[in-house]
Formats: C-alpha cells, structure tokens, sequence
C-alpha cells in the first residue's frame, strides 16, 4: 500500500468558512488550516480519502493535477472514502466550472453513511456544508451506503465510526457530527490509521 498526500493548498478559514489562500491573506485571526485529500494505491484499488475544495487550476479541477502529478489518472479511482461532510472534504468530488456539473470521479464508488447525510441535510444553512454539492452528489454517484459502526471497506481498508467532537466542551473544535470515520488498514506488521477532522 501506497499513499499519497494530494494537497489543496494552506488556508485562512474565517467564521462563515469562506477560505482563501494563505499567500493571498495578511497576518489574519482567522483559523489557518491545510487541506489535503489523500489518494491510497493498494494491490486492488486505487482508493480517494476526502476530495478537498474542489477549486480549479489552468481549467482542470486542482484534485486531478495532483493525481496527474503523483503519477495517476482520475478514472482509474475506484473507490471514494469520505472522513465526513463538510464541504473541504467532499467539494472536490464535483466539477462545478461550467453550469452543467460534473463529478470528478464518475467510475468510482462513493462511501457513504446515511445518517451522516442525514445529519448533513438537517444542517440547511450551515456554512460547514456545502448542500448542493452533496445532494448532487447522492443524485449522481455510484453510492455505497455504509451504515454499521464498525466495518470492512475492502480487505485491506477498515473503518470505525469515531463521532465527533463536542463544541460544548470546546467551543473553536467546530466538528459536531457523529459520523467522523477513522480508516485504518492492518497488515502483519504495521497498522495505518488515516482520521481526519
């Protein structure tokens, strides 16, 4: 198994979740944050962690020159992991550059728990979710509905629901959703374990 980082960019977050490049900011309060979807190669599987922004660069989506980069065509993946919801995580699985959207990955599964997407939908106006993009998403994907707790993607990828974090305990946490997933893959002598937030 190899895995290899496809990074977006570093961010400056402000409180309506509107990002904007670290380089194009100055000295700002605002929550400073990489963004950077992973793409695992495993004996089977060429496997997506999260899609980032889903911004675009020389007219193709940022996501598939840095697959392009790291040696990959986008149609070759084959299977799509989300950690959870929020749209730097799934923005990038849609090509939104002209009015006819497209996703970025047409031949790949999409993993999904329903009642993440569930609680996504309950948080219609949200500036941490990106609803259109989802629900396209959900109308146009290939979706594999995930919904126990604890479980086996494939025979070299697990997953465990982790929950999220609690923002009454910790206010500037910003994760509320009880469907954060950790990914791990055991081998006989090493265990990788991939969790997002």
């Amino acid at each position: 198994m190899k895995i290899y980082p496809l990074k977006d960019g570093d961010f400056s977050v402000d409180k309506n979740k509107n990002f904007t490049y670290l380089e194009d900011t100055e000295n700002d309060k605002n929550l400073k944050m990489a963004v950077q979807p992973f793409l695992i190669e495993t004996a089977g599987n060429l496997v997506l962690l999260d899609a980032g922004l889903g911004w675009m660069g020389n007219g193709i989506p940022k996501i598939h020159s840095n697959m392009i980069k790291a040696g990959f065509q986008p149609k070759d993946v084959k299977l799509v992991m989300l950690s959870h919801l929020h749209k730097d995580h799934i923005d990038g699985l849609v090509n939104r550059e002209k009015n006819d959207w497209t996703l970025n990955f047409p031949n790949a599964e999409v993993y999904l728990q329903k009642r993440e997407y569930d609680f996504a939908l309950s948080k219609e106006g949200s500036p941490s979710f990106d609803l259109d993009v989802l629900k396209f998403i959900v109308e146009n994907a290939n979706i594999v509905w995930m919904d126990s707790d604890k479980g086996s993607i494939t025979s070299e990828i697990d997953f465990e629901v982790t929950g999220g974090y609690n923002v009454e305990v910790d206010p500037s946490a910003g994760h509320t959703d009880p469907s954060n997933k950790a990914f791990f893959s055991p081998t006989d002598d090493l265990t990788i374990l991939l969790l997002f937030s």
